[in-house]
This record gives C-alpha cells, structure tokens and sequence, in this order.
C-alpha cells in the first residue's frame, strides 16, 4: 500500500512488538535455563533490536517477499 499506511502499520506494530518484549522480560526468569521456551525468549530479548529494525527505518522492508521472489526465479526458472 501507500507510504503513509505501512507507516501507520509500523507505529501499531511498535505497540504490539513492546509488548511481546515486556512479556518475554516478565516470563523468562519463570522458565528453567536449559528449555525451549527459555532459549526462545533469550532469542527474542538478545535479537529484539535487529528482529524490529523495520519498524524504526521505513527504509527496511516489512517484509522480503521481493528477495524470496528473486530467489525463486533462479531456483524454477
């Protein structure tokens, strides 16, 4: 869509994304170090900066479908 709606998408998202980290934050000393869901919400805390960049810098994609399509017209084609 137009600019001004992935920038609106972005400012929701921001919302939700503080969210999950608030949650994680709160749940991760819940969990013994060596499980899942204890390695998954490390992750998430350690990469949440990277994992969100696109919603600070409108010059990162949303999304990558247009490398993936890329990808593919090497792979098929």
């Amino acid at each position: 869509g137009p600019p001004e709606e992935a920038g609106q998408w972005r400012d929701r998202m921001q919302v939700h994304f503080k969210a999950i980290r608030s949650q994680a934050e709160l749940e991760l000393p819940r969990y013994f170090k060596g499980s899942k869901y204890h390695k998954a919400l490390s992750y998430l805390l350690e990469n949440y900066e990277n994992l969100t960049l696109c919603l600070g810098d409108s010059e990162i994609p949303l999304d990558n479908n247009q490398q993936e399509r890329l990808l593919r017209s090497h792979v098929v084609g």
